[in-house]
């Protein structure tokens, strides 16, 4: 009950006190009919101290339900883990529902990587033997992170025909940055499978001249935390994150039996994010690892809705950097595969 509450049952009680009070000691029909002023005035008083032991107990009712309520508030906006996140606003369970999250994406997967290499040697994919090579060198000081890239390759190898583009007449999708008058080239009707690897590679390349100045987006900008921060060109997620950025689409892209993209349900950064968070392979890394690819693949189609702390400056640094080189690597593959294209296009035209 808040304080106004608290006033108007205050001033009802008096009312009635003082009205049934004055109307008793005029209508006295009992013994207490030729009670004395005094004899009254003692009637009155254990009536106030009644009057206030009731408040008091009432005033403690109240503060015990309020302090509990306080308590089972906090109690439910404690941290709790859902799918592999942390949230500290609730339940995850309420306010992130991802019904495209498919078993056989988050369950253990047993696969001969072996096997899986051989078809990535044979397969005449762009960029497959560089990212080959790129694992191979991994597989010394980062093993777990060369690990997670096999798995990523190897759920993307199960659909090989899965495109990077859904090809889907775009009106106005700006959740995914699509621009429609360029639907036509959009990553130049390249497989995901190949593009993620070309992604990977652009990625590498640009992270040794990548200069990280904060979050840039179209219309605005947010400075990075630290000014002496900088980017390691070696920091073993670089190539993760840019070979796993799109996996959200083997779940959101949804085929026909000839393969090509009847509808997309669900954005592919956040269902993606969510999925490889339920996968063994990524549970495995460290959470520092885990965050900074969580939150790259939630937010690198909307960079300037990247999480803030309290002083409104960026949480980390290195998510932000390896978001802000992906963007970049993504940008630079899709211009490249959309050119090529284009020019497959024109040079199919008859003279």
């Amino acid at each position: 009950m808040n304080e106004s509450g608290n006033f108007s049952l205050l001033a009802v009680l008096g009312f009635w006190w003082i009205f049934l009070g004055f109307f008793n000691q005029l209508n006295r029909t009992s013994g207490i009919a030729s009670a004395d002023w005094s004899t009254f005035c003692a009637h009155e008083l254990m009536a106030i101290l009644a009057l206030m032991l009731s408040m008091l107990v009432a005033f403690y009712l109240e503060y015990k339900e309020i302090a509990l309520r306080r308590a089972l508030i906090l109690y439910e906006l404690q941290p709790q883990e859902h799918l592999g996140l942390m949230s500290s606003l609730g339940s995850a369970q309420q306010f992130l529902p991802c019904p495209w999250v498919e078993a056989s994406i988050t369950k253990s997967l047993d696969f001969d990587s072996a096997k899986l290499l051989l078809w990535l040697k044979t397969s005449q994919l762009k960029a497959s033997s560089e990212v080959i090579n790129v694992i191979s060198q991994m597989q010394i000081d980062y093993p777990l992170h060369a690990n997670a890239m096999l798995n990523c390759l190897n759920l993307m190898a199960q659909q090989p025909l899965c495109p990077a583009y859904h090809g889907l007449k775009v009106e106005n999708d700006s959740n995914e940055n699509e621009n429609p008058a360029y639907t036509p080239f959009i990553h130049g009707n390249t497989t995901l499978i190949e593009h993620s690897m070309q992604v990977c590679m652009h990625g590498l390349e640009l992270a040794h001249e990548f200069v990280y100045q904060g979050i840039r987006g179209e219309y605005n900008k947010i400075a990075k935390r630290n000014d002496s921060f900088e980017l390691l060109a070696s920091d073993p997620m670089i190539p993760l994150i840019c070979l796993a950025h799109d996996m959200g689409k083997l779940i959101t892209f949804k085929r026909g039996e000839s393969g090509k993209v009847i509808r997309v349900q669900g954005l592919h950064g956040q269902v993606g994010a969510r999925a490889l968070a339920q996968s063994h392979f990524i549970k495995t890394l460290s959470m520092e690892d885990q965050s900074a690819l969580i939150k790259v693949l939630q937010f690198y189609h909307h960079p300037l809705d990247f999480t803030l702390d309290m002083d409104a400056k960026i949480e980390s640094d290195r998510q932000a950097a390896l978001m802000m080189l992906l963007i970049k690597a993504d940008h630079r593959s899709s211009t490249h595969e959309s050119r090529q294209a284009s020019k497959n296009i024109q040079i199919s035209k008859p003279m």
